[in-house]
């Protein structure tokens, strides 16, 4: 079974938008809570958009090229970048002095935010005999997370224009209202889904079962994308000879979200260095509340 066609969406604000949290209008927040995602044009200034991508795109050509100091996964038509923020100062700059985490917080109903971890995909022009493994297959973000809750949304930033033959995020609108399906990642497992989990290859199924909207997002560079946890989504490979495209996704947590590891965590759970009680709110040594500001 397949899902039912997919449409373009088209943006709640206008080119003259507030940069800005003044972007999470009414209407931007309500699209969310019943979309699972609302694209918001023009949230940050162009100068640091622009500084952003060539930053980007420098440390993209340095994973090409094979430096080994990066911290990123490379497969053909794809490249994905993680913790900018932890090694470049700009990235930091963007996560603890622009309006992101306030946007986060604010779109998702929190009265906080705290960042939570950044990475940064990166789709590239690809054999089209290997086209398959750039595409991202439908997934949703909460089932691969320790942390969970609905108060967690993921920032995804066009740092480049995203048109439809650049592998836009595709999205089963309303999918997020289903917080009590989760599918594990696309994979070989020995064991049945745990419990709790279904199987990556029932989620076509179930959006056509479900007959869930499946709409594409192009952007265009500084274009922001906000993301429900719990909302199933995807993209395409980038079409021969397109333009690279480049997306920097940053992962929020509200007031809602609390430990809730997984047998499908456990790299994160190894990475706290620590053992956290089931349903313990995020620690503050480690993810410090981001917004509001001190």
């Amino acid at each position: 079974m397949r899902p039912a066609a997919i449409h373009r969406v088209s943006p709640l604000n206008s080119a003259g938008s507030e940069v800005g949290a003044g972007v999470v209008t009414e209407a931007a927040r309500k699209t969310y809570d019943r979309d699972g995602v609302v694209l918001l044009r023009h949230a940050f200034a162009p100068a640091q958009i622009r500084a952003l991508a060539y930053r980007m795109s420098e440390m993209v050509d340095g994973v090409l090229a094979g430096r080994q100091d990066l911290i990123a996964s490379r497969a053909p038509g794809r490249v994905e970048i993680y913790n900018a923020v932890r090694r470049e100062q700009l990235f930091r700059d963007f996560v603890f002095r622009s309006a992101a985490a306030e946007i986060a917080a604010r779109i998702a109903g929190s009265q906080l935010a705290r960042f939570y971890f950044d990475v940064t995909f990166c789709k590239i022009d690809a054999d089209s005999t290997k086209a398959g493994a750039a595409a991202t297959s439908l997934h949703h973000d909460v089932a691969s997370f320790a942390f969970k809750g609905c108060q967690l949304p993921s920032l995804w930033l066009a740092l480049t224009d995203v048109p439809l033959d650049t592998g836009p995020l595709v999205f089963a609108i309303g999918s997020h209202a289903s917080t009590e399906t989760l599918f594990r990642a696309s994979g070989t497992y020995a064991d049945p889904p745990a419990e709790g989990y279904r199987d990556h290859g029932d989620v076509i199924g179930f959006i056509a079962q479900q007959r869930f909207e499946m709409r594409a997002f192009p952007a265009k560079a500084g274009d922001l994308i906000v993301i429900h946890p719990y909302v199933l989504h995807g993209s395409a490979p980038v079409a021969d000879g397109a333009e690279r495209r480049l997306g920097f996704c940053t992962r929020w947590m509200g007031d809602d979200v609390t430990w809730r590891p997984s047998a499908y965590t456990l790299d994160e759970v190894r990475s706290m260095q620590r053992a956290l009680p089931i349903g313990t709110k995020p620690p503050d040594e480690s993810f410090p509340v981001t917004w509001p500001r001190p």
